[in-house]
């Protein structure tokens, strides 16, 4: 087995709107412990000025006067693990949760599907970049091992159990999961790097770090099992970025909005499934939230595709307030196809121009651009309904019919026999009887007929059937 350790050490800066790499703005997260308030992590900006980690808020803001503080929210850290978790099952289908900021990924398995693990580290360096996303990754024989290097600091390739046995010469004793006073006895016995542990007789191992520790110690080196609560997906995918500073232009969600996608993307892939519509929520500090849908004519799964036609409906739009977190949910989740079906029959079933009807729809509304399809009804005015284009309707077949129909049909005159409309009316071709519609109260007793005018245009008139007779113009032909 091999085991990949994501580690996100920026999480908690990121899920509190705080741009870790921001060369302007000095942030800080900050957290409640024993002893009053302490900086959890600082951003680029601020650890450049001195702000570290266990700093007292007041002692912060005495190097940098302009310290923005965030507090640290736990439950979004969660919230956001899970997401990246559910875009990590693209890779494998065997991804646990090592909170608060890490995840262990099973690439044996899967490494055939991308060319070789290191194929497979290269396409998640690559999807973790067009997130915009900070992470380590670690390469280890073992889980623990893998999650032991990453939360070192260490970004390496450990390749096999004798490997992982001499690399941990490198590892601090302070990385390992021992309380403060076991760490110290274990100085004041002259040992320094985990490394030093191997030397030690296990017995005398477990008499001063406990069964736990030892039980620990034996999953790391891979002398037993170590099995894994496996991360289960949600049916819906749910997902959202909080902006550092408000966003005052519809520009300016685009980059996030990418972010969102991308893990929409992996999460897609995951389950072999596609999605037809989006909806998205614009949180402002100063007014209501926005909503709206985007949807598309057939189902889709590419993130880039679906941030194009987002930039489509996102033209023109404007914003109510400034947004301080952007808001991504996708439901209804549809079966996908694959690739080789999508070369072969997907495209071919895709309705012509829907690349174009999907960006008019996405600038325009959903209400702006609609389709036609028929109905199971024979009678002309009830034959065809609006719908989303693309949609079909029963399969029936008519006899030749116009598709420009009036609102209402227009009475005709008739003179010496005849239909007339601007001169008299020649009959063409065979009729079309309808008897229709007595089950809703709206009779049609009708004989339809081609028919042409003097000048060559063709029109499509009916003879009401009742007891009048009357003609009636009722459609006209291209």
């Amino acid at each position: 087995m091999r085991w990949l350790a994501v580690r996100f050490p920026c999480l908690p800066l990121e899920v509190g709107g705080v741009d870790p790499e921001d060369p302007e703005t000095a942030c800080a997260v900050s957290e409640a412990g024993h002893g009053g308030d302490r900086i959890l992590l600082a951003n680029s900006r601020a650890a450049a000025a001195g702000v570290r980690p266990g700093f007292t808020p007041a002692a912060a803001r005495a190097l940098v006067p302009g310290l923005r503080l965030v507090r640290r929210n736990v439950r979004r850290e969660a919230q956001a693990l899970e997401s990246l978790a559910a875009w990590a099952l693209q890779f494998s289908a065997e991804v646990s949760l090592a909170p608060p900021d890490t995840l262990l990924v099973e690439v044996a398995g899967s490494r055939r599907l991308f060319g070789g693990i290191q194929s497979l580290v290269n396409a998640m360096r690559q999807s973790l970049g067009a997130m915009g996303q900070q992470g380590r990754l670690v390469l280890a024989p073992t889980p623990q091992g893998a999650l032991l290097f990453v939360r070192a600091g260490r970004q390496c390739r450990v390749p096999d159990l004798p490997a992982l046995q001499a690399r941990l010469s490198e590892v601090p004793l302070t990385a390992l999961p021992l309380a403060e006073d076991q760490v110290s006895a274990l100085y004041t016995a002259g040992l320094r790097r985990c490394g030093d542990l191997l030397t030690l007789p296990r017995a005398a191992l477990g008499e001063r770090l406990g069964g736990c520790f030892l039980g620990w110690w034996a999953r790391l080196l891979g002398e037993v099992p170590d099995p894994l609560s496996l991360f289960e997906p949600p049916r819906v995918f749910r997902a959202s970025v909080e902006f550092p500073v408000p966003a005052d232009s519809t520009q300016a969600l685009l980059f996030p909005a990418r972010r969102l996608l991308v893990m929409l993307e992996g999460f897609l892939r995951a389950r072999q499934s596609a999605v037809q519509r989006l909806k998205w929520r614009l949180d402002h500090d100063e007014a209501p939230e926005t909503r709206f849908a985007l949807g598309f004519q057939t189902p889709l799964r590419e993130g880039n595709c679906m941030l194009s036609l987002l930039g489509e409906r996102l033209t023109g739009f404007r914003l109510v307030a400034p947004v301080r977190r952007l808001c991504l949910c996708a439901g209804r989740l549809l079966p996908w196809a694959g690739e080789q079906a999508d070369s072969l029959l997907h495209d071919a079933m895709r309705v012509p121009g829907s690349g174009l009807l999907d960006r008019l729809r996405a600038r325009m509304g959903d209400d702006a651009v609609t389709g036609i399809r028929l109905a199971g009804d024979h009678r002309p005015e009830h034959a065809m309904q609006l719908c989303t284009p693309g949609e079909c309707g029963p399969d029936l077949c008519f006899p030749e019919r116009p598709l420009w129909l009036l609102s209402e049909p227009l009475l005709l005159e008739v003179r010496d026999g005849r239909p007339w409309w601007r001169g008299p009316l020649r009959l063409e071709g065979e009729r079309e009887r309808i008897e229709a519609g007595w089950w809703d109260g709206r009779p049609a007793r009708r004989d339809y007929f081609a028919a042409s005018t003097a000048e060559g245009r063709r029109l499509w008139v009916f003879l009401e059937r009742e007891q009048a007779r009357q003609w009636f113009l009722h459609g006209i032909f291209g």
